[in-house]
């Protein structure tokens, strides 16, 4: 299984461009990923999922659509009493 790790480095810039290929409402799916994992994770989030989240937040920014990002956190979040 360790043989699968794939580096940052190599990951993140994968990521990114399969992110900007997504509607918005994938988008915001992924998001709703993202935010999700890192609010539920015992012993706080791991840091793919974190560096996954802010590339979801970027690509909304990017967009000019951070309400995506915003509607997918208020809804964990408020889903988890947290809003």
């Amino acid at each position: 299984m360790l043989g699968n790790i794939v580096p940052r480095r190599t990951a993140e810039p994968i990521f990114r461009e399969w992110l900007q290929e997504m509607d918005d409402r994938r988008l915001e799916s992924e998001a709703l990923t993202w935010i999700w994992l890192c609010e539920t994770t015992k012993n706080g989030p791991w840091e793919e999922d974190k560096w996954r989240r802010e590339c979801v937040r970027d690509e909304c920014q990017r967009r000019e659509r951070p309400e995506i990002f915003l509607r997918a956190e208020r809804r964990i979040l408020g889903h988890l009493g947290k809003a």
